[in-house]
């Protein structure tokens, strides 16, 4: 399960050409930043699933 989770994050090999953190990367140059939610959309795998939740609260 962790040698699945690394190869998925690196990427750049025969099985998984195109790795999360790469892809994290790019995006990022790319767009010039990224909201948490777009993080997480990127880093989501079945090996260590993500989800991005927000709260905001004024003057409780």
């Amino acid at each position: 399960m962790a040698a699945d989770y690394y190869l998925k994050m690196s990427g750049d090999t025969t099985a998984q050409p195109n790795g999360c953190v790469p892809e994290l990367i790019r995006r990022a140059d790319q767009e010039g930043s990224l909201t948490a939610s777009e993080i997480v959309e990127i880093l989501d795998v079945d090996e260590l699933p993500l989800e991005y939740q927000s709260t905001w609260t004024i003057g409780e």
